[in-house]
């Protein structure tokens, strides 16, 4: 069994690959150092053995010239400042890991397809916030590309090649969309939280769907979610989204 401090060297070698591993899929995790999230009496020592706290090397856990006086005092303090560092480092890690490999699998497709939604639901109009914003119709717009695109290379074309083209692009169109099928819908999020440098995607279908819950529920106060932190302090949406699901909880006497 290897030493107290070899130990402790293996974890925060273990730790620092977890936290590069985490943030090169996308975590925001460079706020948390290795150290932060070892136990108690493991944080204490590497605090108050390594130079400068935080600068010696990985390898140098247990190095530096201090007196034993200081270093029982930063001891104590290390200590006391664990709790609420451990707390937040292995919150930030847990929420991060959730984002990263949770949240990734929620996608406009398999939002159409929850449990509770209506059919339409996922491209239906949120309530407005602010002045309107004219979605872009993305399909039009690339149809209208394809066709100056095709313009272009039939005015390129040798003479009587151009029709031709077109009849092949023409087919290759109708084999794609078969005969007699309609385009369907694809569900989208709201606009003003697909551009968001705030939220992620996935964030924003979480947060239109909340919003067609807690709308659903209560249609007289029908509102717009647009924030995690505020819109649900007071436990009211989320009330309304297990409503939604539940509707056996609203009646008499039921907690809800």
């Amino acid at each position: 069994n290897p030493n107290p401090r070899e130990q402790t060297i293996q974890l925060l070698a273990q730790y620092k690959d977890l936290l590069s591993f985490l943030k090169q899929h996308g975590a925001l995790l460079h706020h948390v150092r290795p150290e932060q999230l070892l136990k108690k009496e493991q944080y204490a020592k590497v605090r108050t053995s390594r130079r400068g706290h935080f600068g010696a090397a990985y390898g140098q856990v247990f190095v530096g010239n201090v007196e034993p006086s200081k270093m029982l005092a930063m001891k104590r303090e290390a200590s006391k400042q664990w709790a609420g560092v451990s707390l937040e480092a292995w919150t930030s890690v847990v929420f991060q890991c959730l984002k990263v490999f949770v949240l990734s699998r929620i996608t406009l497709k398999s939002f159409a397809t929850l449990p509770g939604m209506e059919p339409g639901a996922a491209t239906a109009e949120l309530p407005a916030i602010g002045p309107p914003i004219i979605p872009v119709d993305e399909e039009a717009e690339a149809e209208k590309r394809a066709k100056e695109e095709a313009e272009k290379a039939d005015a390129a074309a040798p003479k009587g090649r151009g029709r031709a083209g077109a009849a092949v692009a023409e087919e290759k169109k109708g084999e794609e969309d078969g005969p007699g099928r309609k385009k369907k819908a694809k569900p989208r999020t709201d606009p003003t939280l697909t551009g968001s440098n705030i939220y992620s995607v996935s964030e924003a279908i979480l947060l239109k769907w909340l919003t067609y819950h807690h709308n659903r529920m209560n249609p007289d106060g029908a509102l717009r979610i647009t924030t995690f932190a505020d819109d649900l302090r007071d436990g009211v949406v989320l009330a309304m989204a297990i409503l939604s699901h539940s509707p056996g909880l609203a009646l008499k006497g039921r907690p809800l």
